[in-house]
């Protein structure tokens, strides 16, 4: 136990070096212990640690083949798939743990990257599989990442109409990231087709995301004159985000044009949330000589939630405001 002890404390003290002669001299010395399962897991982890990755895959292996019922073995079978031992990978994609699942997809993909993909293709076009349903979503963000063009025929059919609506918007957000005009165009369909808000949201998003010419006009259009407020609101937030010198024209446009009460908050809203000189002007404006009350209240708050606000400025606000209820008295 006194070995076992000091090699813990090596492991405490990311020794590895140590670590990994200490467990050794006790897997040689003490060979029928009741510890020998964590001592070969810790082994092998110290080994991991230097690097030392084929010696690690040694009692970690041993471990997952003689310790059967070990509480061990699970993680000593994680630290093999992210090892990239072929044969665990290859045993442990079809089981139904799902974290152990998803750590040999990642091993699969850093290893065979083509085989990984049609594996992941294959599973996202079958049935969801409720034991494991974390494993598809995890499996359709990795396809996202390493398909390329060869991932957007699934990406595609799962935004379009998987019956589960987290792998739905997953597949959105994930197409909102290969930043293409022909992607744009198909979530572009998939907003004007859908009426569902959280797709119609992850839309918006992916279409900003994305950097693309279409990709903004849509959403600029949608800021503009949108069938639903919700989704204008939605879309003047993301092109607030945007922080360049045109999408602040067409916010300042946008407040200028449209009396509803709920977009010129959110317009103002957006324009705080920006460090610039012009979105800060527009604000003091606004709060100056807002066409309500209510609207001076609300640009005056947001400039004071941002510090924006001198004494001064403060000072003449205040006047204005006092003018203002007397001619109302």
């Amino acid at each position: 136990m006194q070995v076992f002890r000091e090699g813990r404390d090596f492991i405490e003290a990311q020794n590895w070096q140590k670590a990994a002669e200490k467990f050794n001299d006790f897997i040689k010395g003490f060979p029928k212990d009741k510890d020998m399962d964590a001592a070969l897991y810790w082994y092998g982890y110290a080994l991991e640690k230097q690097n030392r990755k084929e010696e690690a895959k040694v009692p970690l292996t041993r471990l997952v083949q003689r310790y059967r019922n070990s509480s061990w073995r699970q993680e000593a079978l994680a630290l093999l798939v992210v090892l990239g031992e072929k044969g665990v990978v290859d045993q442990e994609i079809t089981r139904e743990n799902c974290e152990i699942k998803i750590l040999a997809l990642q091993s699969l993909f850093q290893a065979d990257e083509e085989r990984a993909i049609g594996l992941v293709t294959e599973s996202l076009r079958a049935n969801p599989q409720p034991q494991c349903q974390g494993f598809q979503a995890a499996a359709l963000s990795m396809l996202g990442s390493h398909g390329g063009p060869r991932a957007y025929p699934v990406l595609l059919d799962i935004a379009r109409s998987n019956p589960d609506l987290k792998l739905r918007l997953t597949a959105i957000r994930r197409l909102g990231e290969q930043h293409t005009d022909q992607i744009a165009d198909e979530l572009i369909k998939i907003y004007d087709a859908d009426r569902t808000k959280e797709v119609r949201t992850q839309v918006l998003r992916a279409l900003i995301e994305s950097r693309t010419t279409r990709g903004s006009a849509k959403v600029l259009e949608i800021a503009r004159a949108g069938d639903d407020i919700a989704m204008r609101q939605a879309a003047i937030r993301h092109l607030g985000e945007l922080n360049d010198a045109a999408s602040l024209d067409e916010l300042i446009r946008i407040f200028d044009a449209d009396k509803t009460k709920e977009i010129r908050f959110q317009i103002i809203r957006a324009l705080a949330e920006r460090d610039d000189a012009r979105a800060r002007a527009k604000l003091l404006e606004i709060a100056r000589a807002g066409a309500t009350p209510e609207e001076r209240i609300e640009a005056i708050r947001r400039l004071g939630d941002h510090n924006r606000l001198t004494m001064d400025e403060l000072m003449q606000l205040y006047k204005i405001g006092r003018a203002s209820c007397r001619e109302r008295v």
